[in-house]
């Protein structure tokens, strides 16, 4: 075992953030356990949450095909998915219909969607005070925008969401958001939004922080410094940590894969190392809800050696829009087609979907927090106002009216304020 963990140990640092897909899962919800507890709410519960797995796994393969290949990724799919959840739930007609077939809700009563995703909220709760999962969702709106009543109970009521009006034309206005959002992920992700859109009318936000301690926590003084090889071939010494401990492990024949538990055993981490000639984005295209169930099923207790980097970085602000437009969400995203009629009457639809993430791994266990952001713009006229942000260079005439005689013209590049 200590052979085959010294030959794969320089291996490219994405491998092992394919993690993300099961760190918010709890094993509670699994397949067997649904089949020992036969209901109609289980067979429900287990549906959506296979369909919550399928949909991260396809997000995934999408940024791992778009993003280059020698860049981190980390993201969190249950972030996306609490996030455009609250949108589909806006969502009418056609819409809906693109949502419920994304987040793998097709012919799933609408009450019982929102019933479990209240459920799981409670649910993804660690039993263990060494880990901390918390989740929180809010709801931001134009303080003269109409929006539902009944979109914002429901938002309320099954995602706990906090909803707040706010003037968007306030600039403190984008600093109570960042401040929301920093206050959720612990100061891991600040200044979020950098700005908000003279159009933007709504945003629905979802936030996910986790901190966990290893089951089998690192020694810092069997730490010690080798080389990682990196996409391209070149080498650079990086801090390894090491130890060795039972441990699930797998072996495939493109890959080994090994189970890294924290102290609530609901919570896992696990690592999958692909083999010399085979790469990270072939393992990704390979992954899905039944290989990844197959897999699961296959790992063993062994005594492993295990020499794992200890590594800390953000990933994004990343825009998902054409992610989520090649997965079939292109309704929403369109000025006119887009149905959103269970939040507001005006004709609004979704301009931007931005992720971002926060990891690190250490000796200690794991800190991570994720962010969702999605912002909803107008297309019809809903009010009398007309906001006219001047936030970029412009031009400007002094002219004298009678004779339409123009006095001065000149263009403001950036707006100095000099004493003279």
């Amino acid at each position: 075992m200590y052979t085959l963990i010294r030959k794969h140990r320089n291996w490219p640092i994405t491998a092992i953030l394919l993690f993300v897909f099961i760190l918010f899962l709890s094993p509670s919800c699994s397949e067997d356990n649904v089949v020992e507890n036969e209901t109609p709410e289980n067979r429900v519960k287990f549906a959506i949450i296979s369909s919550n797995n399928s949909f991260s796994f396809d997000v995934f393969k999408e940024i791992i095909k778009n993003d280059p290949v020698d860049e981190n990724i980390f993201i969190s799919p249950l972030s996306m998915y609490y996030a455009l959840a609250m949108a589909g739930n806006g969502a009418s007609d056609h819409t809906y219909n693109e949502f419920s077939e994304v987040l793998g809700w097709e012919n799933r009563n609408k009450e019982d969607v929102l019933l479990f995703m209240e459920e799981l909220l409670e649910e993804l709760i660690p039993q263990e005070e060494d880990v901390v999962v918390e989740i929180a969702n809010s709801i931001w709106s134009r303080e003269d925008f109409p929006v539902k009543e009944l979109y914002i109970q429901e938002t309320e009521d099954y995602f706990n969401a906090k909803a707040t009006t706010l003037d968007f034309t306030d600039p403190a206005s984008l600093d109570i958001i960042n401040s929301w959002i920093e206050e959720k992920t612990h100061g891991k992700i600040t200044n979020m939004i950098e700005q908000l859109s003279p159009d933007a009318v709504v945003y629905l936000i979802n936030a996910i922080y986790f901190n966990g301690i290893w089951k089998y926590q690192f020694e810092d003084t069997l730490n010690f410094d080798a080389p990682f090889t990196k996409t391209d071939g070149t080498r650079e010494d990086v801090t390894y940590m090491k130890q060795t401990v039972p441990l699930k492990f797998y072996r495939h024949s493109n890959f080994s894969a090994v189970q890294l538990p924290y102290v609530d055993s609901n919570y896992t981490m696990t690592i999958y190392l692909p083999d010399n000639n085979y790469s990270t984005s072939d393992l990704a295209m390979e992954l899905g809800p039944e290989n990844w169930k197959n897999w699961a099923d296959l790992f063993e207790y062994k005594e492993v050696v295990l020499e794992l980097p200890k590594f800390k970085y953000s990933y994004g602000n990343r825009l998902l829009n054409n992610e989520l437009i090649d997965l079939g969400l292109e309704l929403a995203f369109d000025p006119n087609q887009a149905d959103f009629s269970n939040i507001t009457d005006a004709q609004i639809f979704i301009s931007k979907v931005l992720h971002k993430a926060f990891v690190e791994v250490n000796e200690i266990g794991t800190e991570a927090a994720a962010v969702t952001v999605i912002e909803f713009e107008v297309t019809g006229i809903e009010t009398n106002k007309i906001y006219f942000q001047v936030n970029k260079p412009f031009i400007y005439t002094i002219t004298e009216n009678k004779s339409g005689s123009i006095l001065f013209m000149g263009r403001v590049a950036f707006p100095e304020y000099l004493n003279q």
